[in-house]
């Protein structure tokens, strides 16, 4: 009794509405940046104008009595109870296509007793209104099919490039495959596992009746060929664009498809280039790619994948990347300058020891060398100055989100507990070209509803979060890159690029190669993967391999001139003698000579002392002058900066013995022996000559 007022109760708020059986006649619009459609087919097709082989296919995998029941088929919902019985859960539901509709324009995804409840009286009445036929066109136009596809209009042209009507049985037997799971069984993504489904599919229609047996094995036989996204170069940028859109607006993803329209920032041209970089650029085939580029407000211009799920839901290590910023961290705080120099010598940090690619140190280097030839140990000791609670904190402000499992010394390589997406490395980086100015990549500029009314409106919601001198800093570090590092192959381009590459090891190959390169005018990423992880489809280059190339191919025709440098950064010149030997920068003074100035970068923030060394003359170092037999003998260390004047005086005269000039060694020397005082005075050399000190000493 309870459970009769029970259902009655749920049952009662269910109302069936007609208008949501027909949202895709209203279908949504994907609109480019300039207004232009971006291609794609997803209007609404009626049934005369779906193979009948399509029809029958998912009438056999979904619903084989469905010109026999009125809205449900008790026989399986009396299976599925008893085995839900069994198995103590709702996994088995028997929903015929009918409830299908209902659940798919009506209700959630959700497996509760309230929703089969709703879902049951819907089908039940839509069944009293609706002929069979009706309710056929209406679920192959609203049933989702795995890739951001709805309907078979979509899939089918998406898959193959065909109208619903042009479909060969196999075709139709492989959209119909995708729809228990669609990322599962999806022929795009899962090619295997479609194939094996599909041919369930066909045994299904010949035990129903559908097909003869020689046509289904020529059915199964036959191999099926997908046009792999190359007639439609918008369809990634378009599931992307929809996925962003669902996640930005509130609105739920069937709901959006009513009639909405969604303008971008796709860029034709710009689409064209991530387009050609994918299919018509010879790198990594096989290989899982994408290339993203964005304008310089860090809207995307241009998206392309050989693959149709949404990047959003791709997080993959990315390895050297992150790197810029570890830097940045460390700038921000006063720490280094981009000419520091530091240890890129083997090292442990308490139990934690990196390693540099292919164990190849280069000893003192420079922090803008170490960048540009991504020495993992340099990165590491950079990370334990800058602090890694705050160096996190800067990651996540910058739009890295990271897990609390990540604060550790391994974050300087990248080593993150999920991963990141392509837009939000985009995000990151495009703060770096903008200045320090962060402002979100997006695919969305506004969303309109059927009426006008604007449910979305992209806001920048500019943040800083790094100094402009920061940025610039490492705009420049950047450039050191492409000019002698890891991405030295962009150097061809002759574009004031800044540039950064990261290689993802797993085992003896490589899981994730990435290119991050920018100028004031466009931001690009490519990235080439392995997103099954199957040992046989791993990457053989790098970063600065393929994923380069597919820059290179998406950057050849920008022009762009070089950043601006902020008022905040200025040209400083250092003692280079200093730098050079002792690896110390401290500023060059009056008497520092031409050749010993070097002009690096500094932010005006940040001080810098004198060099001492062409103002004073030390006394004379490691001296010695002594009477042996009949000579005498002298030893000096020298400094190839200042000469020696070594002098005689006996009491009566004094005269000067010999010059020597400095060697940056200890010279020994010999002079006919004479009692009195031998002298050695130092003399450096800047500007202006400079006396120190007189050595004396007797010999007798």
């Amino acid at each position: 009794m309870m459970g009769t007022i029970y259902v009655a109760i749920v049952a009662s708020g269910a109302k069936l509405d007609e208008s949501k059986l027909h949202r895709q006649s209203r279908a949504t619009l994907v609109l480019d940046a300039e207004g232009n459609r971006m291609g794609g087919s997803v209007g609404y097709t009626p049934l005369e104008d779906i193979s009948p082989d399509l029809i029958n296919a998912f009438v056999a995998v979904e619903d084989k009595r469905f010109f026999q029941h009125h809205g449900l088929d008790y026989r399986r919902m009396a299976g599925a109870l008893l085995h839900n019985i069994k198995s103590m859960s709702l996994k088995e539901g028997a929903s015929t296509i009918t409830c299908q509709l209902i659940k798919n324009t009506h209700l959630t995804q959700e497996k509760t007793l309230e929703r089969k409840i709703k879902e049951a009286k819907l089908a039940l009445e839509l069944e009293k209104i609706y002929s069979k036929e009706q309710i056929l066109e209406a679920y192959l136009n609203v049933i989702y099919l795995g890739t951001g596809t709805y309907g078979v209009n979509q899939a089918s042209h998406s898959l193959f490039g065909k109208a619903p009507n042009e479909l060969s049985l196999t075709e139709c037997a492989a959209i119909a495959a995708t729809t228990v799971n669609p990322a599962r069984y999806s022929p795009r993504l899962a090619p295997e596992a479609n194939a094996e489904r599909r041919n369930m599919v066909l045994s299904l229609m010949l035990a129903q009746g559908y097909i003869d047996e020689a046509t289904c094995e020529k059915a199964k036989a036959k191999r099926l060929t997908l046009i792999q996204s190359q007639n439609d170069i918008y369809e990634t940028y378009r599931i992307n664009a929809f996925d962003e859109a669902v996640r930005l607006s509130g609105v739920d993803a069937k709901a959006l498809r009513d009639g909405y329209t969604i303008l971008t920032y796709c860029s034709p041209t710009a689409q064209e280039q991530a387009y050609d970089a994918i299919y018509r650029t010879r790198a990594a085939e096989g290989a899982d790619k994408m290339v993203l580029l964005c304008d310089n407000t860090a809207g995307i211009i241009g998206f392309c994948s050989n693959f149709g799920t949404p990047q959003s839901l791709i997080r993959r290590q990315i390895g050297s990347t992150i790197k810029p910023f570890i830097y940045a961290s460390a700038i921000e705080k006063g720490l280094l300058l981009p000419d520091t120099i530091l240890s890129d010598e083997p090292e442990t940090f308490g139990d934690y020891t990196p390693h540099n690619y292919h164990d190849i140190y280069r000893g003192a280097i420079s922090a803008r060398d170490a960048l540009a030839y991504s020495s993992n140990v340099v990165a590491a000791r950079t990370l334990s100055y800058a602090g890694i609670e705050d160096t996190f904190a800067l990651l996540n402000d910058l739009g890295l989100p990271l897990h609390q499992k990540d604060k550790h010394l391994g974050l300087a390589l990248g080593g993150l507990t999920y991963g990141n997406t392509m837009d939000e490395l985009a995000t990151a980086y495009a703060t770096l070209q903008n200045g320090g100015v962060r402002r979100n990549a997006a695919f969305v500029k506004e969303i309109r509803a059927l009426d006008g009314s604007v449910v979305y409106r992209r806001e920048t919601n500019e943040k800083r979060v790094l100094r402009a001198a920061t940025a610039y800093l490492l705009q420049d570090m950047m450039q050191q890159t492409v000019r002698e590092g890891t991405a030295k192959k962009l150097g061809e381009l002759g574009l004031p690029l800044s540039a950064k590459t990261g290689t993802v090891e797993s085992g003896d190959a490589n899981s994730d190669a990435w290119c991050v390169a920018f100028c004031p005018a466009r931001l690009g990423i490519a990235w080439i993967g392995n997103l099954s992880m199957a040992k046989d489809k791993m990457v053989a280059s790098s970063g600065g391999g393929d994923a380069a190339n597919l820059i290179k191919k998406t950057f050849g025709n920008t022009k762009s001139v070089p950043f601006s440098v902020p008022s905040t950064v200025t040209k400083v010149e250092i003692d280079d003698y200093r730098y050079r030997h002792d690896h110390v920068l401290e500023l060059a003074t009056a008497n520092t000579p031409k050749r010993y100035r070097k002009l690096i970068l500094c932010p005006q923030c940040h001080t810098l002392q004198y060099s001492a060394l062409f103002d004073s003359v030390p006394n004379v170092d490691a001296a010695n002058i002594a009477k042996d037999c009949d000579c005498v003998r002298l030893s000096l260390n020298t400094c190839e900066l200042r000469s020696y004047v070594i002098t005689y005086d006996n009491g009566f005269q004094k005269y000067t013995v010999d010059v020597l000039s400095g060697t940056g060694g200890v010279q020994q020397k010999e002079y006919t022996s004479a009692s009195g005082w031998w002298c050695i005075k130092p003399i450096l050399h800047g500007n202006i000559d400079i006396e120190g000190v007189e050595y004396r000493a007797l010999v007798y």
